[in-house]
């Protein structure tokens, strides 16, 4: 029996309306010195990190159909630091979308952050201001209070950090693979397969 990582890389599978408003509930400030959220072994001498756009259907796909092999193959077996790094370059909303993700890491921690992260990858024509309120709610969060932050830019200094150090890199769309600052390229029908030649060149 093919494991998934070798049928994946055998087979190739690879709005509405925004509204913020003050409410008194409201957090006071935000932090400006969040690490980039991280699974697998922190001190990991290889560190994989994902540039992604909430909006993009291909960011969705690499979630759906390449993220699990890696997880199994190495973030789970301590192999690799992988990190999330925004990326936000289809519009307004991806920017939003951005903050309130790095604003439920803030105030919930790293492990609320990855589950509201993969929701809003997989409801990607529900993300607004509604939508992210009753999510971060039913995680145990102050919605209304995380999303007003979010929409009024309270996070947009760790957003525009990655976005800016992604440009650096090369990263010109998303999903977009860094492994040890070494742009991967996307060769092959998958992008996993890319990554975990990658990683197994210098293990």
């Amino acid at each position: 029996m093919l494991s998934r990582r070798e049928f994946i890389v055998t087979t190739g599978i690879g709005g509405s309306t925004l509204l913020a408003g003050c409410t008194e509930n409201s957090q006071s400030s935000a932090s400006d010195d969040l690490e980039p959220p991280l699974l697998g072994d922190p001190e990991s001498s290889i560190v994989v990190d994902v540039y992604a756009d909430y909006q993009c259907s291909h960011c969705a796909d690499f979630k759906r159909n390449s993220y699990p092999i890696l997880k199994d193959e190495y973030i789970d077996t301590g192999v690799i630091a992988y990190r999330h790094r925004d990326f936000p370059f289809l519009g307004t909303l991806s920017t939003q979308s951005a903050n309130v993700a790095r604003g439920v890491q803030d105030s919930l921690g790293n492990d609320k952050f990855w589950e509201f992260s993969t929701q809003m990858l997989e409801n990607q024509d529900q993300l607004s201001s509604n939508w992210w309120r009753n999510t971060i709610s039913e995680l145990g969060g102050d919605g209304p209070s995380i999303v007003n932050m979010a929409l009024n830019g309270a996070w947009n200094s760790i957003v525009d950090a990655d976005f800016q150090y992604g440009q650096q890199l090369g990263v010109k769309g998303t999903p977009a693979v860094a492994i040890n600052n070494q742009l991967v390229p996307r060769s092959s029908p998958t992008y996993a397969q890319d990554v975990i030649e990658y990683i197994e060149r210098i293990r």
